[in-house]
């Protein structure tokens, strides 16, 4: 048996084929490790924290769960004026996919043929919340903005650029990946189609939209250990993370 401990208002210990997270009052919560494979032919890492089930890399598929395929768009004006779902690659460049995933707009995370596996979803503002609130008991999920000082380092997958060990820039503040969740920066699309912030910022969204003309995503930083909630323009091309319910 390995075991390490972190302290990071939780105390942690992992073990070769799960970890347990508890909280200062010795409540444990066990993370086993996982994968799956989809109808299309993609595999995923995922962790089984409690009664949910999380992908631990960023959705890659051009399908929706139906079969259908999602609109590819590379061309910067059609991407702001895309009506519908769509997806693209940071850059044009297919090379990334591997690792970063694809981007989506909100019209995707939207469509009711599923952009997720059949069977999975998009996570909600809550679900995220749960997952926050395991990693820092004192974590304010409800505001938008910064909701944890802490969480997001205990996400983001560890190691820089810089050092030749991981793709976060700089100095990827309070990174440990205690989960196993392993974010990284995949950087996203604007409104205008321009790509940015690859090495630098993870955004994924949720299922929820925020009026007419937002839609709710998180937020994790590379100079910064917290967690931040906002709402952002539905032609924005963000990661997903998708979770399914045990």
């Amino acid at each position: 048996m390995i075991a390490m401990r972190f302290r990071l208002r939780v105390l942690c210990c992992a073990l070769a084929s799960a970890a347990f997270i508890g909280c200062e009052k010795d409540a444990t919560v066990p993370v086993e490790r996982s994968s799956f494979t989809t109808d299309d032919g993609m595999t995923y890492r995922t962790l089984i924290i409690g009664d949910e089930e999380w992908m631990a890399e960023n959705l890659k598929t051009n399908v929706f769960c139906n079969g259908d395929e999602i609109q590819a768009v590379t061309v910067n004006s059609q991407w702001t004026n895309a009506t519908g779902a769509a997806t693209s690659v940071y850059r044009n460049n297919a090379n990334n996919v591997p690792i970063y995933g694809r981007l989506y707009n909100a019209a995707a995370v939207n469509d009711e043929r599923g952009v997720c596996p059949c069977g999975w979803r998009v996570p909600q503002p809550s679900d995220w919340a749960k997952l926050i609130e395991r990693l820092d008991q004192d974590a304010q999920t409800e505001v938008f903005g910064v909701q944890s000082p802490i969480a997001g380092g205990a996400l983001k997958a560890i190691g820089t650029v810089e050092s030749g060990d991981g793709l976060w820039q700089r100095a990827n503040t309070g990174a440990t990946d205690l989960l196993g969740f392993s974010g990284l920066p995949a950087g996203c699309r604007s409104r205008t189609g321009a790509y940015h912030s690859i090495g630098n910022a993870a955004f994924f969204w949720t299922s929820q939209q925020r009026g007419e003309d937002e839609h709710i995503a998180q937020y994790l930083a590379a100079g910064s250990a917290g967690i931040s909630k906002a709402g952002y323009p539905m032609n924005s091309g963000f990661s997903i993370r998708c979770m399914r319910s045990l």
